[in-house]
């Protein structure tokens, strides 16, 4: 589950402080290919994103050279990825959420945190996500508050 406290440009509150379950599709960045949405997106958007991420700054001459696609990463400690979310479980279409945008995610491989980036051309920017786990030793990372299928 998410808590949604995404916000609409003139800072209304979208929707108080409901738990709403999302359906969520989420793309691992491919390196050999590009780290830029190809479709009607623009690369602007993309580095600009990215590089809210401290973990970024390494890898921004490369990516603004060729998208990313000559980086050798098989040992890089992040993961970053897309999260587009598909359709709200448990709230009506009238709730007057939208899913219209994605998460820009980097998931830290060292200590499991993960964080993001809201990106709705139509929505205030930047609305950052904040997800930290507990290491439950042998478990390994766990988190309370959501979980991925």
């Amino acid at each position: 589950m998410f808590r949604v406290y995404r916000k609409m440009k003139h800072g209304k509150l979208m929707y108080g402080s409901k738990d709403v379950i999302l359906k969520m599709v989420i793309y691992v960045v491919q390196w050999r290919h590009s780290m830029f949405l190809e479709r009607t997106h623009l690369p602007e958007d993309d580095i600009r994103h990215w590089s809210k991420f401290p973990s970024f700054a390494p890898l921004l001459s490369q990516v603004e050279a060729d998208g990313g696609k000559s980086l050798d990463l098989s040992n890089c400690t992040y993961i970053f990825m897309r999260w587009k979310e598909q359709y709200f479980v448990n709230v009506g279409i009238d709730c007057g959420l939208t899913i219209v945008g994605f998460y820009y995610v980097c998931f830290s491989c060292s200590d499991g945190s993960i964080n993001g980036f809201y990106y709705d051309p139509n929505s205030s920017p930047f609305q950052k996500l904040e997800l930290k786990c507990s290491n439950e030793k042998h478990l390994g990372f766990t988190f309370s508050s959501y979980q991925l299928q």
